[in-house]
């Protein structure tokens, strides 16, 4: 995962959502999310990505949704989102 910072890119504040058990592994690990937590992203744990927009050749809007579950029943990464949030 690449996550760049707001004084990176000039941005006023960026914000990222992340499934809960992916969340938790990389803010255990990563120095990459320490030093952008640092630098003042927000991670939103248990928010992912369900759609993206696209102008110009680049992403103008992402769409993220609360993740209800990361694996199904028998252990397989099987992500559920809640359409409602």
């Amino acid at each position: 995962m690449w996550l760049a910072p707001p004084s990176r890119c000039g941005a006023e504040s960026v914000e990222a959502g992340l499934p809960r058990v992916q969340a938790e592994k990389c803010l255990r690990g990563s120095r990459e999310v320490r030093e952008a937590l640092e630098e003042g992203l927000v991670i939103h744990n248990s928010w992912g990505p369900t759609g993206f927009r696209g102008e110009n050749g680049t992403v103008a809007l992402a769409q993220f949704s609360r993740c209800t579950r990361v694996f199904d029943d028998e252990g397989r990464f099987s992500p559920k989102f809640d359409p409602d949030q």
